[in-house]
């Protein structure tokens, strides 16, 4: 998957053949169908792995405020799409999917990227503490407000990477945004 992942950053989807990819992974071609019946299939496992981190089941708070772990999620997420390789990855998929059926095909299971997160599981957990009626449509809200235009600039290369500090600030202000106009309470610090 790694050496796929490769290729198709620097090749697109369409131009990749699974010849390229099995030579690069030092397999026989045939070998890598036996492991991936198609490049569609190989592409959804891809993006199913660079997913992962985001869609583990919530952990405990363990007394934590709901206001820190709210900002943990948050943060998590936000630092995941503005990262350098997905904003490339981003690219990709963009480039290559008004291009063909394929790689719809091979996103479908993750085209709802948002709500399968942890923050969505953690959000639908706490439905009841933050007065929630829809925790998709939550987190929708928070990560579109603590991406702002950063995604679509980072995206067009017309802006430097934000740095961590700026990324924290921005979840920082998108965690009391929400709180206040959705629950009403920017000052909740009580453990769920």
């Amino acid at each position: 998957m790694d050496a796929a992942e490769r290729i198709f950053l620097a090749r697109g989807f369409h131009a990749t053949t699974m010849a390229a990819v099995a030579s690069q992974s030092g397999m026989s071609k045939k070998t890598l169908y036996q492991l991936f019946d198609s490049k569609d299939a190989l592409l959804a496992a891809i993006v199913e792995r660079r997913f992962a981190p985001l869609t583990r089941p919530p952990e405990p708070d363990a007394g934590r405020a709901l206001r820190d772990t709210l900002r943990d999620l948050l943060l998590q997420a936000v630092t995941f799409i503005l990262s350098p390789q997905e904003i490339d990855f981003t690219r990709l998929l963009i480039a290559d999917r008004g291009s063909g059926a394929a790689m719809a095909r091979a996103l479908g299971p993750q085209s709802a990227f948002i709500g399968r997160t942890t923050l969505v599981r953690w959000l639908a957990n706490q439905a009841t503490a933050l007065r929630l009626a829809d925790a998709q449509e939550a987190a929708a809200l928070m990560i579109g407000m603590a991406l702002g235009d950063w995604h679509v600039r980072l995206l067009l290369r017309s802006i430097d990477q934000p740095s961590a500090q700026q990324l924290q600030h921005r979840v920082d202000r998108a965690v009391e945004v929400f709180l206040t106009a959705i629950v009403g309470n920017a000052r909740i610090s009580d453990p769920a």
